[in-house]
């Protein structure tokens, strides 16, 4: 299942520690709802509907 952190931290550096921490994608608040959305349809559009990343089903 794919997961969008959506955090009021947005200092530098904190969209790489939710990716490493193995988060698919990153929004900060204050909610820009096109900002949201245009993350929400990149996470959705890498991941495949069986839950595997595209990404990485595609190294195997």
């Amino acid at each position: 299942m794919p997961v969008v952190a959506l955090t009021a931290n947005a200092m530098g550096g904190e969209r790489e520690r939710c990716l490493q921490m193995g988060m698919q994608g990153y929004a900060s608040k204050p909610i820009r709802l096109p900002v949201l959305l245009e993350e929400i349809t990149r996470v959705l559009s890498e991941t495949s509907p069986d839950g595997d990343n595209l990404a990485s089903a595609q190294e195997r």
